[in-house]
């Protein structure tokens, strides 16, 4: 185990031990009652460290979006290119409230809505979603900001239902 991990670890403990406590009122005075404690103490670091962990990762998402999305302003009108850069930032493994808090994360700075889909609504499959589309493209190795490549596909996909292939 690394020194980080232990240090968190450590953390965890304290830290879940100080809202415990102060949520008693006292410290325990009994051994049990003061493993009990502890226990639950650190139960209740690791979740708070897990939750702060995984906001500091939609948060990097975010500013990771922004930060390309103002260098390329021109291409914020792009559908496919908004698309590819959410896809390109991780967010195929966020769930649709995730998702969903991202994108309007990224309206509060000024840009364009990711969720905004007109074209790439063409997937009535399991892609419906935003979610399930950044997903599937993802797992099939499809760069989703490439919007011939993503035409393409769904053309052939067309031709595939009709029989022409």
């Amino acid at each position: 185990m690394s020194k980080q991990s232990e240090g968190k670890r450590g953390v965890d403990l304290i830290f879940g031990e100080l809202l415990f406590v102060n949520f008693l009122g006292e410290v325990p005075r009994s051994s049990t009652h003061f493993f009990v404690c502890v226990l639950l103490g650190c139960v209740i670091g690791y979740i708070v460290r897990l939750l702060e962990e995984r906001c500091a990762e939609l948060r990097r998402m975010r500013d990771r979006y922004i930060a390309n999305a103002q260098a390329n302003l021109v291409l914020q009108t792009d559908e496919f290119w908004r698309l590819g850069m959410l896809q390109k930032v991780g967010a195929a493994e966020l769930d649709e409230r995730e998702l969903s808090r991202l994108c309007r994360r990224i309206v509060n700075y000024g840009l364009q809505d990711p969720r905004h889909r007109e074209i790439s609504t063409v997937f009535k499959d399991h892609r419906e979603s935003l979610s399930g589309l950044l997903r599937w493209a993802s797992k099939e190795s499809i760069d989703l900001s490439d919007a011939l490549a993503v035409m393409r596909l769904h053309a052939e996909e067309l031709d595939r239902q009709r029989g022409l292939r």
